[in-house]
């Protein structure tokens, strides 16, 4: 196979390599992509990274091909770093707020109470995530 150029192929967004087939007939020219592995291991997903991945692929799959495959991978994965610090510091936020009833002493007079209290708040937190980090 004789490679002549660097071809790249707007549709799809990768870049080919122009090959020839049979040395002897020019006209077999065949685009090849051009694959290339990254060094580094990539971290798997979790929720937000998964969401945002799920997200960009069904809704927007024209952004999620220009990434390519490990692009898309990266960039999911920075997502769900911002979404893990927004969760850290909201949910830090709420229990310092002294109007929110989350301190000890609630939890020990009602515990189930306060249980609920706190789910509903990480789902009020998550609410926020998805709006503001997923679906942007």
């Amino acid at each position: 196979m004789i490679f002549s150029k660097w071809v790249f192929q707007a549709s799809g967004g990768m870049w080919y390599t122009v090959g020839l087939m049979d040395k002897s007939d020019p006209t077999t020219k065949m685009l090849f992509p051009n694959i290339i592995l990254s060094e580094e291991p990539l971290k798997p997903l979790t929720r937000w990274g998964m969401a945002r991945m799920t997200y960009l692929k069904e809704h927007k799959p024209f952004v999620a091909a220009q990434f390519g495959t490990v692009g898309l991978h990266r960039h999911c994965a920075e997502i769900e770093e911002q979404a893990e610090e927004r969760k850290r510091n909201m949910m830090d936020a709420i229990r310092k707020d002294p109007k929110n009833r989350v301190t000890e002493r609630d939890k020990a007079a009602d515990p189930m109470g306060w249980v609920g209290l706190m789910n509903n708040y990480q789902h009020c937190v998550h609410e926020v995530i998805y709006s503001e980090i997923i679906y942007a």
